[in-house]
């Protein structure tokens, strides 16, 4: 089974550095659906900043991935939740993705949202992830 395959239709205009608008898994692959993560630590404390949360949250997810067997680069879609979303925070999550996919960004969704789950939290992201050949957790 060959890897992700990753899309971006010329009429759409140039690439966007944070994500790709098709990722395709090949046939038959097995995929793992990441619930949304935040910055919360075990002890349910979460830091105030925004920077600090998504941090956390990437953390997770690339936590969650490893025990599903998957790896940043078998992501096929995240969802991005952010709390008052404005451009000042665009910088950090694209350091955060750059960090986590490099080159191999996921199609990808951010909505802003008003408030979400817990009054204390700023960020959320899940992911659909492929679990390439042989590999089970």
């Amino acid at each position: 089974m060959t890897g992700v395959v990753r899309i971006h239709p010329e009429e759409l205009g140039s690439r966007h550095p944070m994500f790709e608008h098709v990722a395709l898994a090949p046939a038959g692959a097995r995929l793992a659906f990441i619930a949304g993560q935040s910055g919360f630590y075990p002890d349910r404390t979460i830091s105030p900043e925004m920077e600090k949360q998504m941090a956390r949250a990437f953390e997770h997810l690339g936590i969650c991935m490893n025990a599903a067997g998957a790896r940043p680069c078998d992501t096929l879609r995240i969802t991005v939740l952010v709390v008052g979303y404005e451009e000042a925070r665009h910088a950090p999550l694209q350091r955060e993705l750059d960090a986590l996919f490099g080159d191999t960004k996921p199609s990808s969704t951010l909505i802003p949202v008003a408030d979400l789950a817990d009054p204390r939290m700023l960020f959320e992201i899940d992911a659909t992830v492929m679990i390439p050949d042989g590999e089970t957790p």
